[in-house]
């Protein structure tokens, strides 16, 4: 209970702050990270009594953000969209693009593309067994993809007020779909915890008569 009170009177304006100072982001990009906490901070409490399946604000900001920018970004250049290295993400479609090996991140100079980035570059393993290797390499690009599109849900289609999906017609609806699905069934902690597994074998959505109809 005392480390919750206390983690209520954190400022996360001032720790990014200071810890932007020991980067060596220009300065565009540090506005933009303050900008997209300032939005996260804002719409964080109402979001998540609407969401209601999904991680604290501060395990949110620490995790997602803090994390990220601290142990994994070094660097980030924003892609102006009149500029031909658009076409990248363009054909990926994707708000931003990263490289885990260099710590790495290329993003549309938005909000919502920055906190796409951070949420990229964080390492995700989501371990699936060999007896499923034939759909490891699909369903593991969707579990990424769908964490991804999952964290950037509270800047991306709430408002404040009312859910949005105007912008959704750009993002993998599929992916987004079968990612809340899995949430629904199994709730944020499962899919936090199988995020991070990369070595024991983890239960898979199918059923399988020899286990007696229980997941596998």
């Amino acid at each position: 209970m005392k480390g919750r009170f206390f983690s209520k009177l954190k400022d996360y304006n001032y720790i990014i702050d200071q810890l932007l100072e020991k980067k060596s982001f220009k300065q565009d990009v540090k506005n933009l990270l303050l900008s997209m906490l300032y939005k996260v901070e804002t719409s964080y409490d109402d979001y998540s009594k609407i969401k209601r399946n999904n991680v604290s604000k501060s395990d949110f900001i620490e995790n997602v953000i803090i994390k990220a920018i601290s142990e994994n970004c070094n660097y980030i250049y924003l892609v102006n969209p009149k500029d031909e290295e658009k076409e990248i993400l363009e054909k990926q479609k994707v708000p931003a693009m990263t490289n885990e090996r260099e710590k790495k991140i290329y993003a549309y100079p938005t909000e919502i593309a920055l906190l796409y980035g951070l949420s990229d570059i964080r390492p995700k393993f989501f371990f699936i067994g060999d007896k499923y290797n034939y759909i490891r390499r699909p369903f593991q690009n969707m579990l990424v993809e769908g964490s991804n599109l999952n964290n950037t849900e509270v800047i991306r289609n709430f408002n404040g007020w009312s859910w949005n999906n105007d912008t959704d017609i750009k993002i993998n609806n599929t992916y987004n779909c079968m990612y809340q699905t899995l949430m629904l069934l199994f709730g944020h902690v499962f899919l936090e915890l199988w995020e991070k597994d990369y070595s024991r074998e983890k239960r898979l959505c199918v059923r399988d008569k020899s286990k007696n109809g229980r997941g596998i």
